[in-house]
């Protein structure tokens, strides 16, 4: 079939952009997969921070604007396990459909033609070459252009996200966020287990930091251009319908699938199960990892008092409720080593680094635990100042119309 490329620019051109972004295990890339099947959005293979790419290509980086073929095959060199998803290995790709034993496999020279067919004559910016390889993606998957109403694009990073929104910049922002606890214990026993370099004592402060105060950013955006989505409102119908309203799309019943190009996914490689077999979509046991269990009660108490205003924003329950006495016990209950960190305050770890020479390792943990007090010190002095990150968040109910 013959492809007017210009009638396909023309029919996206203008389209608005939504950009998805996470503040740790949140369950982003299954909220995508949600959108996969949508008819009205246009969607990547994953996640895509198109912005850090163009800023790391060699084709970019040349001091003008890159050639459009060099540009594209750069795209594809970097993103070839989104074509052939056998090599999409940390977030399970090679294991799609019922059985477990599919793949995605595009072509990725039909990619290149429908890319540069869209960019046409056009300059390569890279805001003309983001919107040609997503909408170009499209194309490969046979999908056609006019009658979809969105870009729906997996940043990831928040960090990423400024680059993004010079090219993009009436673009909204959906920012995924967990339980508190639970994207804690999640991000720090899911990395170790998978990649054992983050058991470090180092990486429970990122994982800390990340779930609460990486979105800060975004408290700058318009407020009716941001949100904040809870991952555990993904199995609720009315939240996914109020989501498609703020995106001004219908609903679709692919909203219950979580696909990639139309086969079942099963989650990625670092989480510790997969969903069970009769529910494709949100399952209840994909936000459950008893966190309480896990991180102890007096962290859990400090958590509860130092987070309170972000746990009462976005709903989440407190099994502490702190009164003046409470907020003075915080002050030293803070000082109480987490269980994460007395694996590192092990003198047998520690004399042993030692004495192999190994002083930044001996050092590590009572390094890292005076970091991470210092952190929840800021966040007690936030109590006062009131500067909590707390975004507009889609809400369970909408309230009623007055009129």
């Amino acid at each position: 079939m013959t492809i007017d490329y210009e009638a396909e620019w023309k029919a996206v051109e203008t389209l608005p952009w939504c950009a998805l972004v996470t503040t740790g295990r949140t369950g982003s890339d299954f909220f995508q997969s949600l959108f996969d099947g949508h008819p009205e959005v246009i969607v990547f293979n994953g996640q895509q921070n198109f912005h850090l790419f163009w800023q790391n290509a060699k084709s970019a980086g040349a001091g003008a604007l890159p050639a459009p073929e060099d540009i594209i095959d750069e795209f594809i060199g970097v993103y070839i396990h989104r074509f052939k998803s056998r090599y999409d290995l940390v977030e399970r790709k090679n294991e799609l459909g019922e059985q477990r034993n599919e793949c995605i496999q595009l072509d990725p020279q039909i990619f290149r033609q429908h890319a540069l067919g869209l960019l046409g004559n056009r300059p390569a910016t890279s805001r003309n070459v983001c919107l040609a390889v997503n909408a170009g993606f499209a194309l490969t998957l046979g999908q056609r252009l006019t009658g979809k109403s969105v870009f729906f694009h997996h940043v990831h990073r928040i960090g990423g996200l400024d680059m993004f929104l010079e090219d993009f910049p009436e673009s909204k922002v959906i920012c995924m966020i967990r339980e508190f606890g639970s994207n804690y214990v999640s991000g720090v026993e899911n990395w170790r287990r998978y990649n054992p370099e983050t058991d470090s004592p180092a990486y429970p402060i990122y994982v800390l930091w990340r779930a609460v105060d990486e979105a800060r950013p975004l408290r700058h955006l318009p407020p009716d251009r941001v949100r904040a989505l809870r991952l555990e409102d993904l199995g609720n119908t009315e939240i996914l319908k109020r989501i498609c309203r703020w995106l001004e799309v219908d609903y679709d019943p692919c909203l219950t699938q979580s696909t990639w190009n139309g086969l079942r996914w099963w989650g990625d490689k670092i989480s510790r199960s997969s969903p069970p077999g009769h529910q494709p979509g949100f399952a209840a046991s994909m936000v459950q990892n008893n966190w309480r269990d896990r991180i102890g009660r007096t962290e859990r108490f400090v958590l509860d008092g130092i987070l309170g205003p972000y746990l009462n924003h976005y709903g989440y329950p407190r099994e502490h409720r702190h009164g003046a006495i409470g907020i003075c016990l915080l002050i030293f209950a803070v000082l109480a080593p987490t269980r994460y960190e007395r694996r590192f305050f092990n003198p047998k770890f520690m004399a042993g680094n030692f004495l192999r020479g190994r002083l930044k390792a001996a050092a590590s943990g009572p390094y890292h635990y005076l970091r991470r007090v210092s952190l929840h010190y800021k966040w007690l002095v936030r109590l006062k100042t009131r500067d909590h990150v707390l975004l507009p968040r889609f809400p369970v109910a909408e309230p009623p119309n007055p009129h």
